[in-house]
């Protein structure tokens, strides 16, 4: 996926199929741009530690979440509730 295909996806619970593995969390743009090799790296939390990263510090959400590049995302789609 590029950019403009994301983006309905950015901030909200998804289910994806990433490099051939099926993955449901929240993919966010939270890694500084000094620290991305690619602009299409984004942070991946997975959705069984959303709520121990929200409360996390910032060396703690490093570790709750994966860098993943959303160029590699295949079939998308909203999953489960999603707040307005």
């Amino acid at each position: 996926m590029d950019h403009l295909e994301f983006f309905p996806y950015h901030n909200r619970l998804i289910e994806f199929i990433y490099l051939g593995k099926r993955k449901k969390g929240v993919v966010l743009d939270a890694i500084p741009y000094s620290e991305k090799r690619v602009g299409t790296e984004y942070a991946f939390i997975p959705v069984g530690n959303l709520i121990t990263w929200r409360d996390a510090s910032e060396a703690e959400k490093k570790q709750l979440q994966e860098t993943i590049d959303i160029k590699n995302i295949s079939k998308a789609e909203l999953s489960g509730l999603q707040h307005a």
